[in-house]
């Protein structure tokens, strides 16, 4: 939803800042998706 709303603003005003920002949040989405997925299969191993 924020990313939605940064990519927007981005597209409307060219603007880097909003860019960077969405990158940002982007990159640490994708770290918390492997954190995530790497919990899941060590707790299916466990069982």
């Amino acid at each position: 939803m924020l990313r939605d709303l940064l990519w927007n603003a981005f597209e409307k005003t060219g603007e880097i800042d909003k860019y960077i920002f969405y990158k940002e949040i982007s990159e640490k989405d994708v770290v918390k998706n492997e954190i995530v997925t790497a919990a899941e299969e060590e707790v299916a191993i466990s069982k």
